[in-house]
């Protein structure tokens, strides 16, 4: 049954599939994340006055909440766009084994 969560999911858009599996790769690898999930959307926003629309790579990172501030630092400090996307949502509840899981692949982090 599923448990009040410790876990968030923490989204980020860009511009290829390419850069968008090498971050991810990166950040799995690295402790940030226990998983990423890639996606390709059609974007609809407004941009500098202007409504634009394209392709993109939605990410959807999975890590447990200590995680989350260490996670979008890293996640900021390489993406490639000027005001990168990066959410937190914070799961309701999630499968016990599946968190305990989480917590053991990523890596506290200190300030």
């Amino acid at each position: 049954m599923p448990a009040r969560s410790e876990l968030s999911v923490v989204l980020t858009t860009l511009p290829h599939t390419r850069g968008a599996r090498a971050l991810s790769k990166a950040l799995v690898k690295e402790g940030f994340a226990a998983c990423a999930n890639l996606l390709p959307v059609a974007s609809v926003f407004r941009w500098k006055g202007s409504l634009e629309e394209g392709n993109e790579v939605l990410v959807v990172f999975k890590v447990p909440q200590s995680g989350v501030g260490a996670l979008q630092r890293e996640i900021a400090r390489r993406h490639p766009y000027e005001v990168p996307e990066i959410v937190e949502i914070p799961a309701k509840s999630v499968n016990p084994s599946y968190l305990a899981w989480a917590k053991s692949v990523v890596r506290p982090r200190r300030r």
